[in-house]
């Protein structure tokens, strides 16, 4: 663990890996104890089957397990993507009042295609609450963002789209979403 503290900002910096289990208390003069807490867990569901439990539209295609592209660890485990006019592929979930951290691993066969990775609430207005504009090129990319969800729980949905009558590959296997919470005491 690498703990680094700035005196002019008064910010401590912690680089360690977090597994389901893992917490760290801070304590600090006068104002308490600090918990951070990432849950380690996918809460995404059926992250590995992106053809079959994901909503889409506006796509050509999409295939679980191709065997056009090898997936980051050299396996089969890709889902190809063939959009269309307006293709879009997500997952709604109930998010409560955390930071989430979405990450997937997509790639071309050649060339570039331009992708949006965003959040929005599940329900009109629809407002959104992150977005990652990303340029996706034949070797494979990781992208995450991180979002913060609002004070009260709500349906939000998790979506890559706007990548227009472009082929892209997802690593099916590393699509995940995470929490952590910061709770004073």
């Amino acid at each position: 663990m690498a703990i680094q503290h700035d005196n002019l900002t008064n910010t401590i910096s912690i680089n360690d890996t977090v597994n389901a289990n893992s917490s760290l208390n801070l304590v600090g003069q006068g104002t308490g104890t600090v918990n951070l807490k990432g849950t380690g867990q996918n809460l995404l569901f059926q992250s590995q089957s992106l053809a079959t439990y994901w909503f889409n539209g506006g796509l050509t295609s999409i295939t679980n397990n191709t065997v056009d592209v090898t997936d980051p660890l050299g396996g089969n485990t890709a889902t190809k993507i063939v959009g269309s006019a307006s293709p879009f592929v997500g997952q709604s979930l109930t998010l409560y009042p955390m930071v989430y951290t979405f990450s997937i691993y997509l790639r071309t066969l050649s060339g570039t295609a331009s992708v949006v990775l965003h959040t929005f609430l599940g329900v009109s207005p629809f407002t959104g609450i992150g977005t990652l504009n990303a340029t996706v090129t034949s070797s494979w990319q990781r992208f995450t963002f991180t979002t913060t969800a609002p004070p009260s729980s709500a349906s939000y949905t998790y979506q890559l789209d706007s990548f227009g009558a472009n082929t892209i590959y997802a690593d099916r296997k590393s699509t995940r979403l995470n929490s952590s919470h910061v709770k004073r005491s």
